[in-house]
């Protein structure tokens, strides 16, 4: 359903006041998912309140604290292999699904031991 002139003006003017794409959704009525494509869209930014929100998100905690030794080896076996894979294909595109498969597929999530410590 296209908008109205005068419902499109609206949402730009809160858009510009630098409401969130869901404080917009709530002002207007409609979904998240709606504000977010109205803005995507007209190819508008996230306003910067928006984006602090995700860093909230980025917290590092160290693999040391997340995991057990066996599951850091494990992780940096997957990890070092798929650069090596990137690193072998450079300037093309790593097919990380394939790989992913490939790996479960070939016994290596915790049958293979890697000797690798945290």
């Amino acid at each position: 359903m296209a908008l109205s002139p005068a419902e499109t003006a609206h949402r730009l003017e809160l858009y510009n006041r630098g409401l969130t794409d869901r404080e917009l959704a709530e002002a207007v009525g409609i979904s998240y998912n709606s504000a977010y494509d109205w803005r995507r869209n007209r190819n508008l930014p996230r306003h910067a309140a928006e984006l602090r929100h995700y860093d909230d998100y980025k917290h590092h905690v160290p693999m040391e604290e997340a995991l057990s030794p066996d599951q850091c080896g494990r992780m940096r076996a997957f990890l070092g292999g798929l650069i090596f894979l990137a690193n072998k294909h450079t300037g093309k595109q790593v097919d990380v699904s394939s790989y992913m498969k490939n790996y479960r597929n070939n016994g290596m999530w915790g049958k293979r031991k890697t000797g690798v410590s945290c």
